[in-house]
């Protein structure tokens, strides 16, 4: 858990990293950065605001001759060392929370800028003079640095800003990963990146003492606690059973949520296909699956990507997270307002339903309004990871473009969504007990009026767009970049193909279980290499199923001292090459065996 302010000790020397001005060269943002590997041991001691520098609030401000867009990392990490201390600018006359727009109005007035945009150091120190100095080390033009000083200051604390790629752009650093002394935890003003190498991406240091003992923005402020509940907003759109679907959400710890990243998430939940199907699921004590009307208020969620401890979830713990709650048993595919069997089927339209609520006015003030307690999600800026766990993972992954569409800066995780197109073993009993998951697909497409991905739809003859809810045969089409969970042995379809069997563990089940991974491990060359944009897999020889939501997020790795999911998914978020991607697949040998299974 962060520590409050309050915590933090009084007259706390606050280093800033800050060499030079990021683009004073060429004027330009770095393209891309080389990518580092986050561990999951992660140490943040204090929390600090992320802002942007090319936010829409203040991109196009002109420092001195460019704008805050174009070289303003330096000032914008600055302004977040000086919110996250509480220093207020205009400490003589009318206050302002500091942040990259009023700082940079505030360094043109008082004489903050030389003639080539680079910030004076001394004239942060006018922001307040009792708090604010520049002291005498605070000039350091190379990484000379120890990282144990680094993670010393971090907890006294004092705040470090670094400057990175070769000394074209800097970052705030509000962490570090234990044991490998190198991985240091950021709040990257330019990109969506979360760590760097101090031993590969780091080049110097500057550092000035900050005071945050006269923090008073603690009460007009409060922190939200971890691990709070998430809360329900209804969906102008249905359940099955015509009670209104709706969303569970819970607002950034960052303490600027407006632009912290957003996670997405499609619940799970198998679906029904038929009468007899949908009559089971209604009576067996699922049709909370079918309904609103039995959901709580409120829900809990800790653990994996839901998790708000930064040691086990350092990329998404401070992220706005949103649970889209499942109750249209089609996969989330559905167009069918009703059916012949009296239910509609409309999880197509719940995902729309879902982000144009997010993307609402905030200050909408009905009952089916913006979410209360969300800032809005900005549909041209908001860094958006959509994902979803089986059934979830699977509409996750056929909704993936139309959702990109309107939430341009989205990425695509699908969880145990990889459905192969497999006859299931033979079955030991006199008759099926229900049809194979292919055969369930066939009749679903029909019953549920289902909207797939227009490209892969238009790739098949009408009476094969079934097609599309597979992801061997969908994944090529997805034109968005993303990458796909896929457990060697997934224990949902195990289950279902081989009736129930797979605790016996009989040699003809294990046989099959076999095959199972062999033709899934064949699939996976259908998108790797193909042209477009990047789509990666992670795939652990475990048998599981669904692991983002779970602890198994951080603790199942593929290979020995390989990746865990979380870090994969890290290096896939941070990424800034759309054709490079993550490709993890385990090469162990005998029935899950992969590491943390």
């Amino acid at each position: 858990t962060l520590p409050s302010r309050r915590s933090s000790v009084m007259a706390a020397r606050v280093i800033l990293a800050l060499l030079g001005l990021a683009g004073s060269a060429s004027g330009k943002l770095p393209s891309r950065h080389s990518l580092v590997q986050i561990g999951t041991e992660a140490n943040i001691p204090f929390q600090y605001p992320l802002y942007k520098q090319c936010d829409e609030k203040w991109a196009a401000d002109v420092m001195v001759t460019k704008t805050i867009c174009q070289v303003g990392c330096l000032m914008s990490s600055t302004s977040m060392a000086l919110h996250g201390s509480g220093i207020l600018l205009g400490s003589q006359g009318p206050t302002s929370e500091a942040n990259p727009g009023t700082f940079n109005a505030w360094l043109k007035t008082n004489g903050g800028y030389d003639g080539q945009n680079d910030l004076d150091e001394a004239a942060v120190a006018k922001v307040n003079p009792d708090r604010v100095t520049w002291p005498g080390d605070g000039m350091h033009r190379t990484n000379d640095l120890p990282f144990d000083t680094l993670k010393e200051y971090l907890q006294k604390p004092r705040v470090v800003i670094a400057n990175v790629d070769k000394g074209h752009h800097f970052v705030l650093v509000t962490g570090w990963i234990s044991g490998d002394n190198d991985t240091v935890l950021v709040n990257d003003p330019g990109f969506p990146r979360t760590n760097y190498s101090y031993s590969k991406d780091i080049v110097g240091w500057r550092i000035f003492d900050m005071d945050r003992s006269s923090d008073t923005r603690e009460d007009e402020h409060p922190r939200l606690a971890p691990n709070m509940t998430l809360r329900l907003t209804q969906l102008n759109a249905s359940c099955n059973d015509g009670t209104p679907a709706g969303i569970y959400t819970r607002p950034s710890l960052s303490g600027d949520p407006e632009h912290a990243p957003w996670v997405i998430y499609l619940e799970g939940g198998g679906w029904c296909y038929d009468e007899a199907s949908c009559r089971e699921r209604w009576n067996n004590g699922s049709n909370t699956l079918m309904s609103s009307r039995l959901w709580e208020e409120e829900m809990a969620l800790e653990e994996g990507i839901f998790s708000q401890d930064c040691t086990k979830n350092p990329t998404f713990c401070t992220a706005n997270h949103v649970f889209v709650r499942y109750c249209s048993s089609d996969g989330w595919s559905g167009a069918a307002p009703s059916s012949y069997l009296g239910y509609g089927f409309q999880g197509s339209r719940i995902v729309h339903a879902a982000i144009e609520k997010l993307i609402s006015p905030a200050s909408s003030s009905s009952s089916l309004g913006h979410p209360s307690n969300m800032p809005r999600l900005d549909p041209d800026h908001s860094p958006v990871l959509f994902t979803g766990c089986s059934a979830g993972g699977r509409g996750a992954m056929f909704n993936m473009d139309r959702v990109k569409q309107t939430l341009k800066k989205a990425k695509g995780f699908f969880d145990s969504g990889w459905w192969l197109d497999m006859e299931p073993i033979n079955n030991p009993l006199p008759h099926p007990t229900y049809p194979s998951l292919v055969e369930q697909t066939q009749i679903g497409v029909k019953l549920f009026n289902a909207t797939l991905d227009a490209s892969c739809v238009a790739a098949y003859a009408k009476n094969e767009t079934w097609r599309c809810f597979l992801a061997p045969y969908a994944m090529r089409y997805v034109d968005t970049t993303s990458l796909s969970q896929a457990f060697q042995y997934d224990r949902f379809q195990l289950d279902k193909d081989t009736y129930g069997q797979m605790a016996s563990k009989e040699p003809k089940v294990l046989a099959y279980a076999e095959e199972f991974r062999k033709t899934m491990r064949d699939t996976f060359q259908l998108i790797h290499g193909s042209s477009g944009p990047a789509r990666g897999i992670y795939s652990p020889a475990c048998y599981d199923h669904c692991s983002v939501q779970k602890d198994g997020f951080y603790v199942t790795s593929v290979g020995e001292g390989g990746p865990t999911l979380a870090v994969a998914l890290s290096r896939f978020w941070n990424d800034q090459n759309s054709r490079s991607s993550v490709w993890e697949v385990d090469e162990c040998a005998g029935f899950s065996c992969g590491v943390g299974c």
